[in-house]
């Protein structure tokens, strides 16, 4: 009895814990931002997600749709380290591979004594924090308008309902995406080093979790840096060319290593067997034994053989499991968050093919980053049941960029309106809708008349 008032006393600290440190990072987030309203959607989510775990605990069919053995592995591992000194080596992230999920809840052991309920709360914390930083930069890129239909959206996205509160790598993994294309969005509109220094820490949590997603951020902000850069030249910012200059210092540095990486021998060694890990078919052959979520394994044992297949490996992380393939509980639930997740693809393809012209002078902090993880996980991808996973960063990005772009496509449709309109042309007119949006934030869209400033 006294433990479990215990228990229950850790998880009513940890969720207000949580969510003070969400209404903090909001606040935070909303000191530029004065029109940028989206505590309701976070604040629905985040009640969402606790009903879940809630409803998840007192029906008993958690051991349906949780990933039992990863959750089980990493939960053994965050005890071991807990039981350490904090003068032990085995506290720092560098001392591992992909283990900072591990160190994170040994932390909360350690520190409180938390139970499995408090450490399902505070992934949803750590989940919904990233989806924050992700409407910050929707808002930074289209505005207010914007910002608070992606962040409906991402509030109830439905396979983050059910999936945030895992206790494995995807929390941590949507934090590093949401402070790399906040970071990015800073970059774009600013150039600034803060940008910059927040691409970087959002590639080092991705590293401490999943190395080689991080190692794709960090050339996903070197690329965003190289573009800004590039753009900041066109419009006459002096401080581009210094920033240019040195993206291209580090390129050339960097060639070496990228060259050495992506060698046969590298290849064969490093990404093949992360590949096959998940994957126990031979190459070409269909269903296998022992999974019936195996895919074929891929050949990524070359640079000829990643440009050739990588197409094959982003058809499976899109796509697959197919319906009927669906055994479990778990499975058949996040077959609707994939329904979900091919709708955004679908209208962001619809809306990238309409506002092509703009596509990344618009969408560019969000696509750069949707792309870089979409082809590390696609590299990664043997197992269509870890590609369950793996689709659920890969949609928030989507919905972010599909609500940019559908934001761009409204304007441009106000614009073309306002511009018929009698009124268009009568002296001492009030601005136009499509101009007021270009001053939401103190911003100002492609398009707005300098007048309009």
């Amino acid at each position: 009895m006294g433990n479990t008032v215990i228990a229950v006393e850790g998880v009513i600290v940890t969720m207000l814990a949580v969510a003070f440190a969400l209404i903090l990072l909001l606040r935070l987030l909303g000191r530029g931002r004065p029109e940028m309203s989206v505590s309701a959607p976070f604040a629905v989510g985040f009640v969402l997600r606790l009903l879940v775990i809630a409803g998840v605990a007192a029906t008993g069919i958690g051991a349906q749709i949780r990933n039992a053995p990863d959750e089980l592995t990493w939960l053994f591992h965050a005890h071991q380290i807990a039981s350490q000194p904090w003068s032990s080596g085995e506290w720092l992230p560098w001392n591992h591979q992909s283990y900072l999920q591990a160190i994170v809840m040994a932390a909360q052991f350690k520190l409180l004594g938390a139970s499995v309920g408090a450490l399902r709360i505070t992934q949803v914390g750590i989940s919904l924090a990233g989806a924050l930083l992700i409407a910050a930069a929707v808002y930074d890129v289209a505005g207010r308008r914007a910002a608070r239909l992606s962040a409906w959206l991402l509030a109830l996205e439905p396979a983050s309902l059910l999936f945030n509160d895992l206790l494995l790598k995807e929390p941590l993994m949507e934090l590093a995406a949401g402070l790399v294309t906040f970071g990015a969005a800073r970059v774009w509109r600013r150039l600034d080093a803060t940008g910059i220094a927040i691409m970087a820490g959002g590639s080092l949590v991705a590293m401490g979790a999943r190395w080689y997603v991080g190692l794709f951020l960090l050339s996903c902000a070197v690329v965003v840096v190289l573009h800004a850069s590039l753009r900041g030249l066109g419009s006459g910012k002096l401080r581009s060319l210094p920033l240019l200059y040195g993206m291209v210092a580090v390129i050339v540095v960097s060639t070496p290593a990228i060259l050495a990486a992506t060698s046969h021998r590298s290849l064969e060694e490093n990404l093949q067997p992360l590949h096959n890990a998940e994957s126990t078919a031979a190459p070409g052959a269909g269903v296998t034994s022992g999974n019936h979520l195996a895919l074929e394994s891929i050949n990524y044992s070359s640079r000829g053989a990643i440009v050739e297949n990588l197409p094959q490996g982003v058809y499976n992380l899109l796509l697959r499991p197919y319906p009927w393939q669906l055994g479990s509980l778990s499975q058949m639930l996040g077959a609707v968050g994939s329904v979900f997740a091919l709708t955004v693809l679908f209208l962001l393809i619809r809306f990238a093919i309409i506002t092509r012209g703009e596509l990344l002078s618009r969408a560019g902090p969000l696509i750069y980053p949707l792309l870089f993880i979409a082809i590390a996980y696609a590299l990664a991808d043997g197992n269509a049941g870890q590609g369950f996973r793996y689709r659920t960063h890969l949609v928030t990005l989507a919905i972010a960029a599909m609500v940019v772009l559908r934001e761009t496509l409204l304007e441009r449709r106000e614009s073309s309106t306002n511009d018929l309109s009698p009124e268009a042309q009568a002296p001492g007119r009030s601005l136009l809708a499509s101009e007021r949006a270009g001053l939401r934030g103190g911003r100002l869209v492609p398009g707005t008349p300098p007048s309009a400033i």
